[in-house]
């Protein structure tokens, strides 16, 4: 099972980090992209099979509830939601790390994390089962099984991303089935 995870965040930029600059940064971000361009790079297998959350750990717990076992997690994030972002331990599972423990169990394989293209951010994670690239570089076309949007409305400005992506997702068509010719 192939998931696509995106959060709102992602389309705004300069990123919010933690409470010491996120309301200074939210009164400068501006939105960088928009959610057809991101969601054109991507073939979902049943358009109708999507999902949209308050709370970005809610991934985590639907994928617990639903036993899913998840070969590849594109995760289009500002964040990687591996750890804290200040690298603090966290007790439990929240925002910032609720990867993290998919991955250790293997219920998770392997997880693509596309970041924004004015960041580095990524750039400093190095994890054996983790692919880290800016959105721009990512050049796969990858066959989507369920997709799940956040709403950060914590770290990004008011926006109707959540609405312009279930209406997106709403209006696609289920790809149609096609069979190799070997004549």
């Amino acid at each position: 099972m192939v998931i696509l995870d995106i959060d709102a965040d992602f389309f705004f930029w300069p990123t919010a980090y933690d409470e010491d600059n996120k309301k200074e940064i939210l009164a400068k971000q501006t939105q960088t992209k928009n959610i057809k361009e991101v969601l054109n790079r991507f073939i979902f297998k049943d358009p109708k099979r999507y999902k949209i959350f308050n709370d970005h750990d809610s991934l985590y717990y639907d994928i617990r509830l639903n036993n899913y076992l998840v070969t590849e997690l594109i995760h289009i994030d500002a964040h990687s939601d591996l750890s804290n972002n200040d690298g603090k331990f966290q007790e439990g599972v929240g925002i910032g790390n609720f990867i993290t423990p998919l991955l250790n169990e293997q219920i998770i394989r392997s997880m693509t994390w596309l970041y924004q293209d004015e960041d580095n951010v990524g750039e400093d994670l190095f994890l054996s089962n983790v692919i880290n690239l800016r959105f721009s570089d990512y050049n796969f076309l990858q066959q989507i099984d369920i997709a799940y949007f956040t709403i950060s409305k914590e770290y990004c400005p008011p926006n109707n991303l959540d609405i312009q992506f279930k209406e997106y997702m709403d209006n696609l068509e289920r790809p149609k089935k096609f069979q190799w010719s070997l004549k």
